[in-house]
């Protein structure tokens, strides 16, 4: 039995950090584990997030329990096949259950509590779902269900499906169509779209980017409204209120032209739309978040793909207007294909949980630290310094041997004046001398804390902004 390989990468706040192996897994010979998708949730009720991953390979289900920093090997869940599955309270009885598709039907394990799943409980009979979604449609407290499902034939349509949890401990109902279109059909996604305080349906189908209106409020869905009369290919679809209008905006990522658009809602109805990024096309790598806890919703969004590669990046939110440049933290030579924004750390602040495109997965976490804290303690000071300079990684000729630890704060895989310089830009440096080394922490504190560093710089051919005379010229070399 050759193993199944689920590589854990635990990354910085724009960087790498460290790269973990999990323990091997069973699995039918020749055959790598790849992860389809990726669900975070307490599955145990022990307090910290695991990790549910659906098998892109043989459509097994996995858990993997997490901790605050780290994660345990990955265990099998389900040996019976998957295509999606979401994870959610689907009996009301405090603990998240699994609903998930298969070939022709849809399905639902209960949990007992303790992370175990099972049995099997048929929902219905449904060919061909691609994603499904439990959310409350109709505003009763429980849980119902959302599917979508793919053309199995040129005589099928593409249909969203609604089904209903009719005693709130998971006994469902008859479904019905809310869409049946021979066109569309990449995305559901969900939103109090027309600010009526229910729940609808966002999609694509032949009339472009549309949404079906909860009429009222207890899951009984309209015809489509139209949000862009556009017939691009929608990989990604993100909601938030972005500027504080307590107004649904909306972000969605195209393929063909491969673009991230942002549709912001008006006080007439109206949509106002602006073009954000022109990149590598977005799969289903798109999330609002307060990521610097600033109150507004950044972006995040992954992209990429087999042949090309591809980047996790951010757009920041500025009172209600994203920055033009996205900071890129990680690439991947496949691409990213799913993220999802929790507190993995429980330290109070938003991390990225990532799901890269391989045919050996690699699912990794980036941990929200300030640029320069080295030794994850909350703040960029002398103490960081001092560590990373002491690791003797700077400009030491070894290509990208430096992680975040070590002081490669702009992820570039290197230690040298560029890391600075970002360092410095990023304003995040806490002036405070250290007790230990007391000597060493006051030459870097006045260098670091005063004007006189970023007169180190200048403008070099290519425009980029350097150190002309190397840091380690500059700085008190460690004390031995």
């Amino acid at each position: 039995m050759n193993p199944r390989h689920l590589s854990l990468e635990q990354l910085e706040n724009k960087t790498v950090l460290t790269s973990i192996a999990f323990a091997s897994v069973g699995s039918s010979a020749e055959q790598e584990w790849a992860a389809e998708q990726t669900k975070l949730a307490d599955v145990d009720r022990n307090g910290t997030l695991d990790v549910v991953a659906l098998e892109a390979i043989e459509g097994n289900l996995f858990g993997i329990a997490g901790g605050s920093t780290n994660f345990a090997n990955p265990e099998l869940l389900s040996e019976d096949i998957f295509t999606s599955f979401d994870v959610q309270d689907l009996d009301g009885d405090g603990d998240v259950d699994i609903v998930a598709s298969q070939a022709s039907q849809l399905v639902w394990l209960p949990n007992d509590g303790d992370g175990n799943f099972g049995p099997i409980r048929a929902i219905g009979s449904l060919n061909g779902v691609a994603e499904v979604r439990a959310v409350d449609m109709d505003a009763d407290g429980d849980l119902d269900l959302l599917a979508r499902t793919n053309r199995t034939s040129i005589f099928s349509n593409f249909r969203i499906v609604a089904i209903k949890n009719t005693d709130g401990k998971g006994s469902f109902g008859e479904w019905t169509t809310v869409v049946n279109s021979a066109s569309g059909g990449y995305t559901l996604d969900v939103g109090d779209v027309d600010a009526d305080g229910d729940v609808d349906i966002i999609t694509t189908t032949s009339e472009g980017f549309v949404f079906h209106p909860n009429l009222d409020g207890l899951g009984q869905f309209g015809h489509a409204r139209t949000l862009l009369p556009t017939l691009e290919p929608i990989g990604a679809v993100a909601v938030a209120d972005i500027n504080g209008d307590a107004r649904t905006d909306i972000a969605f990522a195209s393929f063909s032209p491969a673009s991230t658009v942002l549709l912001t809602s008006n006080a007439d109805g109206s949509w106002s739309q602006t073009r954000l990024l022109t990149n590598a096309p977005v799969e289903r790598a798109l999330q609002f978040g307060d990521l610097d806890n600033d109150g507004d919703q950044d972006l995040v969004f992954g992209n990429g793909d087999y042949l090309i590669g591809g980047q996790l990046s951010w757009l920041e939110n500025q009172q209600g207007e994203f920055n033009s440049t996205a900071q890129v933290w990680s690439s991947a030579q496949s691409g990213f294909v799913d993220i999802e924004l929790q507190d993995l750390d429980a330290d109070g602040d938003l991390d990225i949980f990532a799901v890269s495109n391989s045919l050996v997965s690699s699912l990794r976490w980036f941990q929200n630290r300030p640029v320069g804290d080295s030794n994850n303690d909350g703040v960029f000071d002398t103490s960081d310094l001092i560590r990373v300079f002491q690791a003797g990684q700077y400009e030491d000729g070894v290509a990208k041997n430096s992680s975040f630890d070590e002081g490669d704060w702009n992820g570039d895989g290197e230690f040298d004046t560029a890391d600075m310089v970002f360092a410095f830009q990023a304003a995040t440096f806490v002036k405070e001398v250290s007790p230990l080394n007391f000597d060493h922490a006051v030459g870097i504190d006045s260098l670091f804390a005063s004007a006189e560093f970023v007169n180190r710089r200048f403008s070099s051919a290519k425009g980029q902004s350097e150190i002309v005379q190397p840091l380690g010229q500059i700085l008190p070399r460690p004390a031995k």
